[in-house]
């Protein structure tokens, strides 16, 4: 693999460029609207945001957008490492290589058309069933869950895709894109000791093999008291144990 140089992880729980969609509510007489936010740069996104309007266009019930032409496409550099987008909770691989059956609007088609490497896990929504191995245990009752047993097989399908896109591509280091529920347990992936490189050296804290972190809707901070925690105290216990 190629030399890689060990950059601190970086975590914007943010949609920057592209920019991320929303709709208005819908009535029987109109179709939803639909808008952008787009942000210059990352660490300017709680102050200041700029509401561009894009067109938009309904196909058999899906509604398409065209951004406008002063929001710029990033392309990807010539030294860029893989992407690989972690799923969030109930969904699978297609929802992120074509939607609604629709591969041209993918996220994955649409970062590959900007040059990045593109990998996702391979995961089925049945897969998410595995998520009641909690149930038997007293911590889920208790709601103090931490990441075993419901979210281990996904940890390991997150290591083994890293694994993959990293000897593929001939490189030490992945991008991670962490989408709702992706994003924490990618935090959890980051700082288990379980998936460090063998040589990492003893004081190592977060996986060198992760460049970046990128979190897009991802619950970070427990539900506050009061409040159900439907991961059943999971996020707690990530929040707490792997701050960032």
């Amino acid at each position: 693999a190629r030399g890689c140089e060990h950059r601190p992880f970086i975590s914007h729980n943010v949609c920057t460029r592209p920019r991320k969609a929303f709709y208005a509510k819908p009535s029987t007489h109109k179709r939803p609207e639909i808008g952008c936010w787009a942000v210059a740069e990352p660490e300017a996104v709680v102050q200041e945001a700029v509401l561009i309007s894009g067109s938009d266009d309904w196909e058999e019930d899906v509604l398409t957008y065209t951004p406008p032409e002063e929001v710029l496409k990033v392309q990807a550099p010539g030294t860029a490492v893989p992407v690989i987008i972690l799923p969030g909770f109930g969904n699978a691989t297609v929802d992120y290589t074509a939607p609604f059956g629709n591969k041209d609007s993918a996220i994955v088609t649409q970062l590959e058309a900007r040059g990045f490497k593109v990998y996702v896990p391979e995961l089925l929504r049945k897969d998410w069933f595995k998520v009641a191995r909690a149930i038997f245990t007293l911590d889920f009752w208790r709601g103090t869950c931490g990441v075993d047993p419901a979210y281990t097989w996904y940890i390991e399908k997150v290591h083994e895709v890293v694994q993959l896109a990293m000897q593929e591509c001939d490189t030490c280091q992945v991008n991670l894109l962490g989408h709702s529920a992706g994003g924490w347990l990618a935090r959890a992936y980051m700082a288990d000791e379980r998936y460090f490189p063998t040589d990492a050296p003893s004081d190592t804290e977060v996986n060198p093999c992760v460049r970046t972190l990128v979190t897009l809707g991802s619950p970070h901070i427990e539900p506050p008291p009061g409040v159900p925690d439907m991961t059943r105290g999971a996020l707690r216990s990530i929040n707490q144990g792997y701050p960032g």
